[in-house]
């Protein structure tokens, strides 16, 4: 019920201002709880010589301050998600290139006849796939680019998820 408290001057004399959120709750539950903590208020105002004052905030602004919150937290996360994206195209480019150095090793190593090793494709295949098992450079960056993918993927879920909720609130103002 209660959403905030702030400190003002009005009047040249320092006020403690209570907000209450009334968005759910019938005028008569206010004035209940007014009544319930009124005492509470003076004793605590007085001991610091101010005064209270009680405002409400309605549903429709605390709809416009969601619609707020939602519209940043979805910025947040396209921002996020184009980051992750980036950062899997230059990991798959480092992948590629990791392949590539080790295709060209494999097609150019000869034997100690000084012919080369792996003559035909299936050989060099084979061990092309030996040394790219054991390359740790290779499986940390296939295993980084798998984590950002996750975690681009649990953002565009939250996004997904906060613009339905968008859509929701902005209905209801109507």
């Amino acid at each position: 019920m209660l959403n905030k408290i702030d400190v003002k001057t009005v009047n040249g004399k320092d006020c403690i201002i209570f907000e209450l959120n009334v968005s759910k709750l019938p005028s008569k539950k206010i004035e209940e709880w007014i009544s319930k903590n009124k005492d509470i208020l003076n004793n605590f105002t007085k001991s610091l010589d101010a005064e209270y004052i009680i405002t409400t905030k309605s549903n429709k602004e605390n709809n416009v301050e969601e619609l707020k919150t939602l519209t940043e937290n979805i910025k947040k996360l396209r921002l996020e998600n184009i980051d992750y994206y980036n950062m899997i195209i230059d990991l798959k480019k480092k992948v590629e290139t990791t392949k590539s150095i080790i295709n060209s090793v494999i097609v150019n190593e000869l034997d100690d006849a000084g012919k080369k090793k792996y003559s035909n494709a299936e050989a060099r295949q084979l061990e092309f796939e030996k040394r790219i098992v054991g390359n740790s450079e290779y499986s940390n960056n296939l295993q980084v680019i798998k984590q950002y993918e996750e975690k681009a993927e649990n953002n565009r879920i939250e996004i997904e998820y906060f613009d339905r909720m968008f859509r929701y609130i902005e209905i209801s103002l109507k």
